[in-house]
């Protein structure tokens, strides 16, 4: 089967860029390992940045968020605005919606298949999938990387890269829940290398944190939600990366978090997966005008850019996650009074997509 594009994972990142891309004309198959798109999604808390991107409708929106209470084991802030920051999202309605919107536009879709190889030739990439149906291969002048942080694009064509990784877990539990604001737990013995939450649903709330993969993030987990009286029921398990991550190749780049484009404080990478997927399109098409998908027209066109653009915020996350990660417990408490100090000033200065 012959393709203009073929794009590897159906979350966000990857069928928002194939229905970018099929507006300019290219033809797109997207492959998804999953079987039902949606299915076991991550939290879905975005700034309202986001209908900037998307018609967001109403039915997928629970809640909206004004700012956040912070903890530490001894200490307590809060940061709130007076307009609303962020939705909280219904993500695998959110997920199934955006993959719409590229197979409405004349993507093809591939679904519980994944790839197996992949090589470049002169005049395509090769790659071979293993379908229901078998092992097919698949040629096109470009392969896109949007499988998530475990990316198989990757590590097939060996991009390299310094990245950092945490394991997060959620669950969701029919607590009514209307309050405008996050709650943030940071403690070295709540959720060692990063931070636990909960986020108010409207009619339920979410129940999550992540660990450096060195702990146990499962453990970590029930013992969070031991301090609210709960038991583990069903949960949802994905790990994040983040970091400085080589994005092309010949006739291939990554984007979303297989490209590392998150932000290392939060975890987050909606809006990030957005930027680059914009970049993305623009320089795909110059790729397609030029005849050109060397290594070396990727990423000044594409790699470059993002990286000009979000690299700086990137690296000042990473800056503030590892120093927190160096900081017990009662370091923790005095550098949240520090910022406790500075409240007015985050309040009037915090932009949530940018850290």
């Amino acid at each position: 089967m012959d393709y203009d594009i073929l794009i590897i994972g159906a979350g966000p990142a990857g069928s928002s860029l194939a229905h970018k891309l099929r507006s300019l004309g290219l033809t797109v198959l997207l492959i998804d390992k999953k079987a039902t798109i949606g299915k076991h999604a991550c939290s879905g808390l975005f700034s309202k940045r986001i209908t900037k991107y998307f018609d967001i409708s109403p039915s997928m929106i629970e809640n909206t968020i004004k700012g956040a209470t912070f903890h530490t084991r001894n200490t307590s802030f809060e940061v709130k605005k007076e307009k609303a920051e962020a939705l909280v999202i219904d993500r695998p309605k959110f997920d199934r919606f955006v993959l719409k919107t590229a197979t409405d536009s004349g993507a093809d879709i591939l679904l519980n298949s994944h790839i197996t190889s992949c090589h470049s030739t002169k005049e395509c990439i090769r790659t071979h999938i293993m379908t229901p149906k078998g092992p097919q291969e698949i040629t096109s002048k470009l392969i896109i990387g949007a499988d998530g942080a475990a990316s198989t694009v990757r590590r097939t064509l060996n991009m390299k890269g310094t990245l950092n990784y945490v394991n997060g877990i959620l669950s969701y539990y029919p607590i009514k829940n209307t309050s405008e604001l996050v709650e943030l737990y940071y403690s070295p013995d709540t959720a060692p290398g990063f931070f636990a939450w909960t986020i108010p649903r409207g009619t339920r709330t979410e129940f999550g944190l992540a660990t450096d993969i060195r702990y146990n993030h499962l453990a970590y987990f029930k013992k969070f939600l031991k301090r609210f009286n709960l038991r583990l029921t069903q949960y949802h398990a994905h790990p994040i990366c983040f970091g400085n991550q080589q994005t092309i190749s010949g006739r291939a780049l990554l984007i979303g978090d297989a490209a590392a484009q998150v932000k290392p404080f939060s975890g987050g990478g909606i809006i990030y997966s957005q930027i680059c997927a914009d970049i993305a399109a623009k320089a795909i098409s110059s790729a397609f005008d030029k005849n050109d998908f060397t290594k070396q027209f990727l990423k000044k066109h594409y790699e470059d850019k993002w990286k000009q653009k979000l690299m700086p915020k990137i690296e000042l996350g990473m800056g503030i996650r590892n120093i927190l990660n160096t900081l017990n417990d009662r370091e923790l408490d005095t550098f949240f009074e520090m910022l406790k100090d500075q409240k007015n000033q985050i309040e009037s200065l915090g932009d949530m997509d940018f850290l």
